[in-house]
């Protein structure tokens, strides 16, 4: 039986992510019990009992993403978990079915989650769309002559508690156009649930102001052991840059090696990366990040940022999990009974790759995932849809 959870079932709820992932109960505290509260209270949560045995759980948390100047209602989906005697008897397929019926009803565009295999979600299908960069490099890496500017620029930086920096950041982030790119927007309650998960617990925040004393950038960054951590790195020019950046040198006598996770994947746009003239001493690790799937194509293609009219276009999805996704429809979501003067056809999986900038047309043509009437058609679409790759700085 499918039911839908609230606090009460808090208890069960913790039960079964800690016993099925019993790496998470050795981080467990106070503040994580405050943050799953919070996460739990803002979601729908979907658990599929036995008599009152809880044997799997969804948890289901409204979100919007911005793609351009558009805003998307969103979800993003968490703690997929089952009893392990429970795995492989179909109980999150159940689950699935009825949070993807939920996730329409309730006007849903997109769904977003992290997996832990891509071939299991893409049943459902969700597919991969966003890379994290992972840098590591040792104290050495930057010069004496790295940072010419940054006394005369005569910039301040300030670290500051999580309390009297949020304002500054929260603004920062959503004035970044890294952030506009498939990018979740962050509610007040997001950055108090961020802040009190145990791997930020430790978190330390330093926002640096120009000689006007307005914010333009921040870094959330914690110390493990000898290493200095970055977690988040927003800056809104130059001058931030070249702060920011000196900022973390700053700490070079104190730690040998320094690590970020940067949620955009391009090494030519991570604003660290700048300023180090001998990147052979970096370390890059390409690592493949979370997945999307178009719950409502009508209402996706509706509100979708086209760069380049669309007139002459048609559009053929075929969706074997969400039956009202199938058909052909225009560039803004009508539906269509034959196919326009430029028509393509292809998958909901490979539609969320294309129509978020994480592949282009030729390369998925080039992959057999899409099918075109003409090549003139390959050129439109390249003119009129997103470029630019996903970024997503957040998980669920």
């Amino acid at each position: 039986m499918i039911k839908r959870m609230d606090d009460s079932h808090y208890e069960q709820i913790k039960g079964l992510i800690t016993y099925a992932w019993p790496r998470s109960i050795k981080t467990w505290n106070e503040s994580s019990d405050q943050a799953t509260r919070n996460l739990l209270a803002h979601s729908t949560n979907f658990g599929l009992f036995d008599e009152d045995t809880l044997n799997s759980q969804i948890l289901v948390t409204p979100f919007d993403f911005q793609l351009k100047d558009r805003m998307y209602k969103s979800s993003g989906i968490g703690s997929v978990v089952s009893l392990p005697e429970n795995r492989g008897n179909k109980g999150i397929h159940q689950l699935f079915e009825e949070v993807l019926a939920w996730q329409k009803d309730n006007n849903v565009v997109l769904s977003f989650l992290a997996p832990f295999s891509y071939r299991f979600y893409r049943l459902f299908g969700y597919e991969h769309i966003y890379h994290h960069l992972h840098l590591t490099w040792q104290s050495a890496v930057f010069g004496r002559d790295e940072f010419p500017n940054v006394v005369k620029n005569k910039c301040q930086i300030k670290r500051m508690t999580f309390e009297d920096a949020k304002a500054s950041m929260n603004k920062l982030y959503h004035q970044s156009p890294q952030m506009k790119r498939m990018s979740m927007k962050r509610e007040d309650w997001w950055w108090e649930y961020y802040n009190k998960r145990p791997h930020h617990q430790r978190d330390c925040y330093a926002l640096i102001f120009d000689q006007e004393k307005r914010a333009i950038g921040y870094l959330i960054y914690a110390f493990e052991e000898e290493k200095f951590v970055i977690h988040e790195m927003i800056a809104s020019n130059q001058e931030a840059v070249e702060g920011l950046t000196w900022f973390i040198h700053s700490h070079s006598s104190s730690f040998k090696e320094f690590s970020y996770k940067s949620p955009v994947a391009d090494p030519s746009q991570v604003q660290v990366l700048q300023l180090m003239k001998e990147q052979w001493n970096v370390k890059m690790e390409l690592t493949p990040w979370m997945m999307m799937r178009i719950v409502n194509v009508q209402k996706f293609l509706a509100d979708y940022p086209y760069q380049a009219s669309t007139d002459q276009l048609s559009i053929e999805v075929i969706d074997k999990s969400a039956k009202w996704n199938n058909g052909i429809f225009g560039p803004k979501g009508e539906s269509l009974s034959q196919a326009k003067q430029h028509h393509l056809k292809l998958s909901i999986e490979t539609m969320a790759q294309l129509f978020s900038g994480y592949k282009d047309v030729e390369s998925l043509l080039f992959e057999g995932k899409i099918e075109v009437d003409k090549s003139e058609t390959v050129e439109l679409f390249k003119a009129i849809l997103v470029k630019e790759k996903p970024v997503l700085a957040d998980d669920f």
